[in-house]
């Protein structure tokens, strides 16, 4: 969590996963804190916590395939694309969704 003088800037939260990964499951920025640098703050502390707390784990997140701006990001800061599938949803609908990964060595 990232706090400024208007209170939470943004935050991420993170889930050992039973496969021997970490699960990069929220990273938000306050809406009108984006591109501020805040995303790659709380990316940067949540990938140190991972190889300081689970060395030999990867990092890897989900992102829906119509999240561009996320996507771009992600990118821009080493993730690469490991999957595609189709994310389902308990209300019944589908979205086509991308892993990425940061591998362990991309960690340290």
């Amino acid at each position: 969590m990232l706090e400024g003088a208007a209170g939470i800037d943004g935050f991420t939260y993170l889930i050992p996963r039973p496969d021997g990964r970490i699960l990069l499951d929220n990273l938000h920025a306050r809406p009108g804190r984006t591109g501020s640098g805040i995303g790659s703050r709380l990316l940067a502390r949540a990938r140190a916590w991972a190889a300081d707390e689970h060395p030999d784990r990867a990092v890897y997140l989900e992102v829906l395939r119509a999240n561009t701006r996320a996507i771009a990001f992600y990118e821009r800061h080493g993730a690469l694309r490991t999957d595609e599938r189709t994310c389902r949803f308990d209300q019944g609908f589908e979205l086509p969704e991308f892993e990425y990964t940061w591998p362990v060595t991309a960690l340290t």
